[in-house]
């Protein structure tokens, strides 16, 4: 038998949960295998499983062609061992999802690590079983459990949530067919206005946990990467700006809505992967995310271009945000505090040899720069004047109060 070299917990984990993997397989089969830099393991899967279903998943961390290995240049090099593959193979599975392949997936060694159980059919992602490998790890899962749990009980119009298939202590986070989407469409829009209109309440930025979490990430945060220094403390800066009494309106947020956890099925939008979500942020803040990475994805590093396409946002979020004290560059700012350093607290120096994060970190300075040097707001032109037009068409109760000056303010950084 070939051993890879391996930590032990990994393979100890692994071998615990190798009796997931589906029936008709031999007593013993080959395994291929890729290693994360530091040299933990990454993707495991079986001869069977399909090359796309593993892509498919995690693509901008490893692309695999259907009727190839690795492609060149994109992840470290497949691996092959052999392992036994356990007599008594769990039935429940089959009975619950019907015949499918199976691959393991083991998130980086870092807080919150968690192992996850890819089921396909053919090149198509079915289903996924996650297990928390830390304290942090388990919390969050049980978290996204129970918030799905309410969220079936009180049905979003325009959205379909995944099936929730309990089997042997487990559960199983089930998808239906689908169609994924690289940009914001109407379908999209019609879901997050749902979402809007189930959820939305008044209130101050303040007093939301999710603006507090983000301040306390940012505060934890260590030295900046070495390639931009002044990052971090930029990212600092921008925090201390923004002003706690604004009034926002908050509702439902997923937390990570982007072209790799939404798609479309059956006409509605399906959203999954609800780890970073809450029930009160900031509104326009997942139309936010979805664009930038969208535009991450497509390995462009021009940052103006990814700034007019956030500025595209202002007509579908007008209606969204008439009437309280944001537009275009308040968005841009609570969104960098919360994106940039959730992501921050997750990096490691290692991390910066990887194309994609330098990628990553030069917009996001780029972006903080840009909202920095941001002229003070009041006026109601540009982007914002577009806005305010479009909501008076929509909703005229508000126009006087966006006609005033003091609605304009960016998180109040007209008084910056």
């Amino acid at each position: 038998m070939l051993v890879p070299d391996l930590p032990c917990s990994d393979l100890r984990m692994l071998g615990k949960f190798l009796a997931m993997m589906p029936t008709g397989m031999p007593g013993v089969s080959t395994w291929h295998y890729t290693l994360h830099p530091e040299g933990s393991m990454a993707w495991l899967w079986p001869d069977e499983a399909s090359h796309a279903l593993i892509g498919q998943d995690l693509a901008e961390c490893v692309e695999i062609k259907n009727d190839g290995p690795l492609a060149q240049g994109q992840a470290p090099a497949e691996q092959m061992l052999t392992l036994p593959t356990p007599a008594e193979l769990l039935a429940p599975w089959h009975k619950a999802l019907g015949t499918f392949t199976a691959a393991f997936y083991m998130e980086p060694q870092r807080p919150g690590r968690c192992l996850h159980l890819l089921l396909g059919r053919g090149a198509e992602v079915v289903g996924k079983v996650s297990i928390g490998l830390d304290d942090a790890a388990r919390q969050s899962q049980a978290q996204q459990l129970s918030l799905l749990m309410h969220l079936q009980q009180q049905p979003l119009a325009h959205t379909m949530l995944p099936e929730l298939v309990p089997v042997q202590g487990q559960t199983a986070i089930c998808l239906p067919a689908h169609t994924r989407q690289t940009q914001l469409t109407q379908t999209h829009w019609s879901a997050l206005q749902a979402w809007q209109a189930q959820t939305a309440k008044p209130c101050t930025l303040g007093s939301l946990a999710w603006w507090t979490a983000a301040l306390q990430r940012v505060e934890a945060l260590e030295d900046a990467p070495s390639l931009y220094p002044q990052l971090v403390p930029m990212l600092r800066i921008l925090a201390e700006r923004v002003q706690a009494d604004m009034p926002v309106l908050a509702g439902l947020h997923h937390g990570n809505f982007c072209p790799k956890y939404t798609a479309v099925a059956e006409g509605k939008l399906l959203a999954w992967h609800w780890l970073q979500a809450t029930m009160a942020a900031p509104l326009g803040l997942d139309a936010m995310h979805f664009v930038w990475e969208s535009y991450l994805a497509s390995g462009r590093v021009s940052f103006s271009l990814l700034q007019a396409r956030l500025q595209a946002l202002a007509g579908p979020l007008g209606p969204m945000l008439v009437g309280f004290s944001r537009h275009q560059q308040t968005l841009s700012a609570l969104y960098l505090v919360d994106a940039v350093g959730r992501y921050m607290a997750g990096h490691k120096a290692d991390d910066i040899h990887d194309a994609a994060v330098r990628r990553r970190l030069a917009l996001y300075n780029d972006a903080l720069r840009h909202c920095l040097q941001t002229p003070k707001a009041g006026k109601t032109g540009g982007a914002w004047g577009r806005v305010a037009a479009v909501a008076t068409r929509i909703l005229p109760q508000w126009a006087h109060r966006m006609a005033t000056p003091q609605h304009h303010l960016i998180g109040s950084v007209g008084h910056w």
